[in-house]
């Protein structure tokens, strides 16, 4: 046949003919092609069965089967610690397994009541039932429009003996009184208590402590309220930690409230005062009044210049840690004076952060004579310069003691000083007739420095090859301010560093190894 011409009768029979027997054909090729996939489907179905097989069979041998109950107990409770207030009742709806661990006490201690959700006492029952005996965690939520809040309260204090922590969140220091006077009875256990009020009256109310007089373990205080808290009882407190959150109705922090504060906390070791970023508060010396805090070891202050005054009124003459954090503020105001006096009465110091602090050259060096026991040294964007620095050196230079060094973003800061530093306080053998080299000031185990303009690359190399250098951020997550306020993270600058020097298997140079990236 040709496609050149018209068909004729003969043609189209003949291709009809064609078509039929190819149909025919093509008929028998999806019958064996259903039947093959038929086949398949069979094959594909024994696969499924037998995968199932294997699920079931490992889901008898899995970790949270073969795990013991106690650990799954240790999970849950860490569940509830964390936040998830609903873990041991979601724990307990998942097997058998994860039911009777969830049985344990300890993993329903923790004791949520949120008074404007639900019902407070029945939940609240249901928990004190489950923990029976164990050391009980309670946090107390109440709104402004909460309701009767007496019959919670009165079913907790039954278990009073048990109480470990408590964190009481109110509207007010009106409710938060409330709470505290239904505290009457014996709490033997009780070792911590955080007190949260998001409102304040324009002078600041005063909250009734009196109910930890029948908490004699009582040894941790957070409090979060707009104004310095006001008590007239002495505590047993060891650790205090204060949040100044924003004032509807902002007063200045009066010297007079603060010294009447600590006069009754002369036990404390750990003080952590913080201040909101958007609170406004200033410091007005209205008394000269000093308050010594004897046994007091660490203070951490995250405040704006405008009261570092608080450092006039109080002495620690046993401090060994002291961290100053400062925020923007009014930059006319210098830290210099009193930080300088208050160190002056704190010479055994091994810890010195300041962080943004608006420190002058002059008592900075002051500072330095101050601390004769000064083993670590951070500063965050200090004005300290080569010549301050100088006053380190050799084995007769100041804080003989130094061997940690942190400096971040000081510009005024050379490497090449940070060598000097390092190699004047290194042992150094003597030969022949001169002998051994005397030694005073402790070497530098370790030199850390992180966006310094003025550190370059060879003195990294420069400094590796006496002390470690860290260009990072320090491994403890909760030690290192930064961390969370991102302002040190230097990864291309490291990255870059890495590359350019191809620095991998660093391990095999000893100078190499001693450069943290």
């Amino acid at each position: 046949m040709s496609s050149h011409r018209y068909p004729s009768e003969d043609d189209i029979r003949m291709v009809g003919c064609a078509i039929a027997h190819d149909e025919q054909i093509v008929d028998a090729i999806n019958s064996e092609i259903n039947g093959i996939m038929a086949q398949l489907e069979q094959v594909r179905l024994r696969k499924v069965k037998y995968q199932e097989n294997i699920r079931q069979c490992r889901s008898l041998i899995t970790l949270a089967r073969r795990m013991p109950p106690e650990v799954l107990a240790d999970i849950f409770e860490l569940c509830a610690e964390s936040g998830w207030t609903l873990a041991p009742l979601v724990a307990s709806h998942v097997c058998l397994a994860w039911r009777k661990a969830a049985e344990s006490p300890r993993v329903w201690s923790r004791i949520y009541i949120d008074y404007g959700l639900g019902n407070p006492l029945a939940k609240t029952k249901l928990w004190l039932s489950k923990a029976q005996q164990s050391p009980l965690h309670i946090t107390l939520d109440v709104p402004s429009n909460a309701l009767s809040m007496e019959e919670v309260l009165s079913a907790l204090s039954e278990q009073s003996t048990q109480w470990k922590s408590v964190t009481i969140r109110t509207h007010d220091t009106i409710q938060l009184n409330h709470i505290l006077s239904q505290m009457r009875h014996s709490f033997p256990r009780l070792r911590r208590l955080d007190c949260v009020t998001h409102w304040d009256t324009p002078t600041g109310d005063l909250v009734d402590f009196s109910a930890v007089h029948n908490a004699p373990s009582l040894r941790q205080l957070d409090i979060k309220q707009p104004n310095l808290p006001r008590w007239s009882i002495p505590f047993q407190l060891t650790n205090l930690h204060l949040f100044l959150s924003p004032a509807i109705f902002p007063n200045p922090v009066l010297a007079s409230r603060w010294a009447s504060m600590l006069a009754n906390l002369l036990g404390l070791k750990h003080l952590t005062l913080e201040v909101s970023v958007d609170s406004g508060y200033h410091y007005e010396l209205d008394t000269m009044q000093v308050v010594e805090l004897p046994q007091l070891e660490s203070l951490a202050f995250t405040i704006f210049p405008e009261l570092l005054g608080v450092f006039d009124n109080m002495r620690a003459p046993a401090l060994r840690t002291l961290l100053l954090r400062c925020s923007p503020g009014d930059e006319h105001v210098s830290a210099g004076p009193p930080l300088r006096r208050f160190l002056e009465s704190s010479t055994h110091i091994e810890l010195l952060e300041l962080h943004d602090v608006d420190l002058p050259r002059e008592e900075l060096v002051l500072c330095f004579t101050s601390l004769p026991r000064l083993e670590e040294l951070r500063l965050h964007d200090s004005d300290i310069s080569d010549e301050e620095l100088r006053l380190l050196f050799g084995p007769a230079g100041l804080c003989p003691n130094l061997v940690r060094l942190d400096v971040r973003w000081c510009v005024y800061l050379t490497g090449s000083a940070l060598v000097q530093l390092v190699r004047s306080r290194a042992r150094v053998e003597g030969t022949g007739k001169s002998g051994p080299v005397p030694q005073q000031s402790k070497e530098l185990e370790e030199v850390a420095a992180i966006n310094c303009l003025q550190v370059k690359e060879q003195d990294v190399f420069d400094l590796a090859e006496y002390t470690t250098c860290r260009l990072m951020l320090r491994a403890a997550a909760r030690d290192d301010f930064c961390r969370n306020r991102r302002c040190c993270f230097n990864e291309r600058y490291r990255q870059r560093m890495r590359l350019r020097h191809n620095i991998t298997f660093h391990e095999r140079d000893p100078v190499l190894a001693r450069i943290i990236l």
